[in-house]
Formats: structure tokens, C-alpha cells, sequence
């Protein structure tokens, strides 16, 4: 919810959403919006869902179970398909059309101004909107990240699931960021979700960057969650995270062994013999290097890299 106090929950057969609290208690009938499928909320916090009423609509959340929906989006073709929202406010719609035809699989934009004019009143139709990509596998779920649109590819039509990255500043370019291999029948990607890190979700960041969350299975004996972290980039021997490897990553890293200092900045740049530990003789060895010739710390160095 956009209080982050309770969990949106949409049950779609029944048609019901709820709102069920985080810290505990009964949960709430909030709306009734019959095969409701996904929803978002704005920054005014107001919810946008994607349903199927008598065709594929895409309605606001108004938080009254008797009143009927009011209508942002109409006229959409097929099933009910994913929606997300940019930074700007523009809504983003995947369809769900499971045909034949690979131009019927898109995505499409509506923009911020059109949205608040559907607010006030004037649904958009959808052939109002952009057309943005076709020839899409068949998106299940949207979710911007840091400027970039994720999207779930059930992987029905090619054989093989995956997760989607879509890059505005590169023309809308498509790649796999993630594939799921068949293990029982094809593993498909649904829902998405991202925790949000310290740095940048990019190769690098490692743990720092935060995680990816993907709901996988192959509906009908199989469902897991994914978590995907981006690969650390560290220098080895550079500790204290400054911009050279020298004495004071060796001070920092005996400060860190024997006086309760700060860690090494990640753990694994304080391994300088690469055995796996950090102990005294990673400084000797550190020191050694530096002062006597001996060998250079062992890869990734001098260069920022992945552990070997």
C-alpha cells in the first residue's frame, strides 16, 4: 500500500481486493473489481488496476466494494495484462493476447497527461496510446527500476522463460537479463519485485546494489523465488576504499584484525593471498608487496573485477 503499513491483495476469480495489514489482523475488503489481474499505485497514491470486466479495462482503485469501477483505459484487446508506472507518471501496458500473430504481443504508453484527464472523467480508448514494442513472448509482469523497464516473459511462445530488461536510453533495446532453463517443463517467470540497495543495481554493486525477486514455475508442480544480486567488483588489497592500494590499506586492515576497526569495504578486498580468510598474514602479505617485491596481490588487481 502506498503507506507501506499493509499488502494490496487481489483475488481475482472472486473479483475481491483486500487490504490485509503487515503488522497483523483481520484484512479489509477494500474494492470489488471482477478478474482483477495487476495494480499500481501513483504518487498521489491512487491505485490503477488491470481487469477483465465485460472487456480488458484498466480501472481506478476507489476503495468501495458497491461502486462500480471507473474506467482509465478501455477497449483493450485479450486477457488482462501487467501495467507499470515511470518516474514521469506515464503508464506502461503489456498485453496478453495468446495468439498466433507475434505483432499482437506489445507494449504500450499512455501518457501522464492523458491519465489525468481519465481521472477527471474522459476514459482514454486505447488506440489512443503509443505503441512502443511488438513482437513480444507474452509479458506477465512490469517493473521499473532505476530508469529501466523489467518485464516477466512467460516463455509459452519460445520455449524458455525470462526476465526482459527494455532500455529507454538505448531506442527501447530488448535483451534477456535473466533466462530460466526447462527442469520440469518450461519455468516461467511471473511476478517481480525489487529491494532497493545501498548502490546502484549494476554489475559491481554487489550485495549493495539490492536484489531482483522473481516468482518462477512451471504451473503446475513447481514454484520458487529467485533473488538475483549483481556481481561485486572489488580491488583486492584496497581496503579502506580510496583510490590506491598502499600502507594505509594495510593499517586499516590491522585495525580491522586487532583493534575492532572498520571492515575491509567489501570483506573480500581484505583477502589479499586469496586463501580464503582474513588474517594476519594477508597485511604481511600486502606489506610485502608494497616494500620487499614480493608478488602483487593475486586478481582482481590492479583493476576493479570479480573474484576469480
Amino acid at each position: 500500500s502506498p503507506d507501506e503499513k499493509a499488502v494490496i491483495f487481489g483475488e481475482s476469480s472472486q473479483g475481491n481486493v483486500y487490504s490485509i495489514p503487515l503488522g497483523g489482523g483481520e484484512r479489509t475488503l477494500l474494492d470489488h473489481i471482477p478478474f482483477n489481474f495487476d495494480l499500481v499505485f501513483d504518487r498521489e497514491g491512487r491505485g490503477l488496476v488491470s481487469a477483465h470486466l465485460d472487456t480488458q479495462e484498466i480501472v481506478l482503485l476507489d476503495a468501495d466494494p458497491e461502486a462500480p469501477s471507473q474506467p482509465l483505459v478501455v477497449n483493450i484487446p485479450g486477457l488482462s495484462g501487467p501495467i507499470a508506472l515511470d518516474d514521469q507518471g506515464d503508464l506502461y501496458y503489456g498485453t496478453a493476447e495468446f495468439s498466433d500473430n507475434p505483432d499482437r504481443q506489445s507494449l504500450h504508453r499512455f501518457r501522464k497527461e492523458q491519465l489525468a484527464r481519465a481521472i477527471a472523467g474522459t476514459a482514454i480508448d486505447f488506440t489512443e496510446g503509443e505503441m512502443l514494442l511488438t513482437g513480444m513472448g507474452g509479458f506477465y509482469n512490469l517493473k521499473w527500476h532505476e530508469g529501466k523497464l523489467y518485464g516477466s516473459d512467460l516463455g509459452f511462445r519460445s520455449g524458455l522463460g525470462a526476465v526482459l530488461v527494455i532500455d529507454p536510453a538505448s531506442n527501447l533495446a530488448v535483451s534477456n537479463f535473466a533466462t530460466f532453463p526447462f527442469e520440469q517443463g518450461i519455468l516461467s517467470p511471473s511476478y517481480l519485485a525489487f529491494r532497493v540497495g545501498a548502490r546502484s543495481f549494476a554489475p559491481g554493486s554487489g550485495p549493495a546494489g539490492g536484489s531482483l525477486l522473481v516468482a518462477y514455475s512451471d504451473f503446475a508442480s513447481l514454484s520458487r523465488v529467485a533473488e538475483i544480486v549483481p556481481e561485486l567488483y572489488f580491488v583486492r588489497g584496497r581496503v579502506n576504499r580510496d583510490n590506491a592500494v598502499d600502507i594505509s590499506d594495510a593499517i586499516a586492515l590491522l585495525s580491522y584484525l586487532f583493534l575492532g576497526g572498520p571492515p575491509p569495504d567489501p570483506l573480500q578486498a581484505g583477502d589479499t593471498n586469496n586463501d580464503g580468510s582474513r588474517d594476519l598474514s594477508d597485511a604481511v602479505y600486502l606489506l610485502d608487496y608494497l616494500f620487499r617485491g614480493g608478488p602483487q596481490p593475486p586478481s582482481p588487481f590492479p583493476e576493479p573485477g570479480p573474484a576469480p
